[in-house]
């Protein structure tokens, strides 16, 4: 980080200085901690590998309110439910706006705030334990803020039917620090599903941690948006043992400014884990992927497929990282990125990277960037379809490779309409 990182970072110091202080003596050298290292190393700038092509000026140019209190929200939380919803407004949960419907036994939910009052042993030793905040500066600043969020706990063998979503939200204005930790116990099994949107001239900035044990069974579904003048970072993190299998997908909508750094460790052998991902951007939009799969033991797979669509002036980045790490002998391994440019000034940097140290691996990786193809279009009009709504149609054929994976039917068919929406004929764009 450069010195101008860190004075940019003073700009957030009465936000640190106001984190709370309840808690035991762990969490709150915890937050100490975090806040330390943000101080030290401040916002990241250009100069970083990691972020060369995002500028977080959008960020760093604003002022936010941090709230002591959950303000009043324009997102459409009860219209957006699928299925069991918990609900964190400006980094506090709202118990009213939530309904976690029926958990089978041993299983349990509880808010961030309770669960480590009342359950420290247990929640103390996962919780800021797996995303390495000293390599991401904004899980550090989350830290440093770590206040509420929520806890999802799955025990031993139990396995949880119908799906649960939690819904984060940051309100105009405002700037928020959630946390979701969910640990999945051996032989578990979950279908999760999050949502975060940034209102106008907001931040939300979520930290999330997953500890799935052995033979275990989780389903991931993350959804993004944001306002064009709101601001989102999320980092995720997950620790998969032997056994066990991982699908994910994040589906991110829009945004002024998005960032996501999500990643997967396998850590036991036998692993099945899936990073997929479907990223839509317009106007001046900046919408940034970077992820990982960390492959320590033999025998594992592991399949990524993202795909971008960019539109208007919008900027998309995706830096996908695999690493094999010494004696992760027969792994097989998978990236792929693609993206589609509908206007001629959308841009994506695409950086797909390998970093094998096993001689007994397959893996591949490969990223394409174009536009439409002009021989599909002309199929399609061929057959009496106007151009603009061919056109719709292909795009959304594009992106629908990756929203048929999503499992839970309200939920793909809410999203089928709104991705479809987003192309429809005579849009206007800026």
């Amino acid at each position: 980080m450069s010195l101008t990182a860190v004075q940019e970072s003073h700009a957030f110091d009465p936000a640190l200085e106001s984190a709370p202080t309840w808690g035991n003596s762990e969490l709150v050298a915890l937050r100490k901690s975090a806040a330390d290292l943000f101080r030290q190393k401040g916002f990241p700038t250009l100069k970083d590998e990691e972020w060369r092509y995002t500028s977080v000026a959008p960020i760093t140019s604003k002022s936010y309110v941090l709230a002591a209190s959950p303000g009043k929200t324009e997102h459409a939380i009860a219209e957006k439910r699928v299925c069991a919803n918990l609900v964190v407004i400006d980094g506090h949960f709202v118990p009213e706006l939530s309904d976690l419907g029926r958990l089978p036994k041993g299983a349990a939910v509880f808010p961030l705030r309770e669960a480590c009052e009342k359950n420290w042993g247990q929640v103390g030793a996962h919780l800021g334990r797996l995303v390495d905040w000293s390599f991401y500066p904004f899980a550090a600043l989350n830290t440093a803020h770590l206040n509420d969020g929520i806890v999802l706990w799955v025990e031993e063998g139990v396995v949880v039917e119908e799906p649960i979503q939690v819904t984060f939200v940051a309100t105009a204005g405002r700037v928020a620090h959630p946390r979701l930790l969910v640990v999945v116990e051996k032989g578990g099994g979950l279908q999760l599903i999050s949502e975060c949107y940034a209102e106008k001239d907001a931040f939300l900035n979520l930290v999330e941690e997953g500890w799935y044990g052995e033979s275990s069974a989780v389903r991931y579904t993350r959804l993004q948006d944001a306002d064009d003048e709101g601001s989102l970072v999320a980092t995720f993190t997950g620790k998969v043992l032997g056994e066990a299998s991982v699908e994910t997908e994040t589906v991110t909508l829009g945004g002024g400014l998005v960032r996501n750094d999500s990643g997967l460790i396998l850590a036991g052998e036998n692993i099945h884990a899936t990073l997929d991902g479907l990223y839509l951007g317009t106007r001046k939009q900046h919408i940034d992927h970077h992820t990982f799969l960390d492959h320590t033991m033999p025998n594992c797979n592991s399949f990524e497929n993202y795909k971008g669509i960019l539109d208007g002036s919008a900027v998309g980045v995706f830096n996908g990282k695999i690493f094999v790490r010494h004696g992760a002998q027969k792994t097989d391994s998978k990236q792929s990125n693609r993206n589609l440019l509908l206007s001629r000034d959308a841009t994506v940097n695409s950086k797909p990277q390998l970093e094998i140290f096993a001689d007994d691996v397959k893996c591949t990786h490969g990223a394409t960037i174009g536009q439409i193809e002009p021989s599909q279009m002309f199929y399609l009009q061929s057959r009496g379809i106007p151009k603009e709504h061919a056109r719709q149609i292909l795009t959304f054929a594009f992106a629908n490779e990756i929203i048929e994976k999503i499992p839970h039917e309200p939920l793909r068919k809410r999203l089928e309409e709104e991705i479809f929406a987003r192309f429809t004929p005579g849009r206007e764009e800026t």
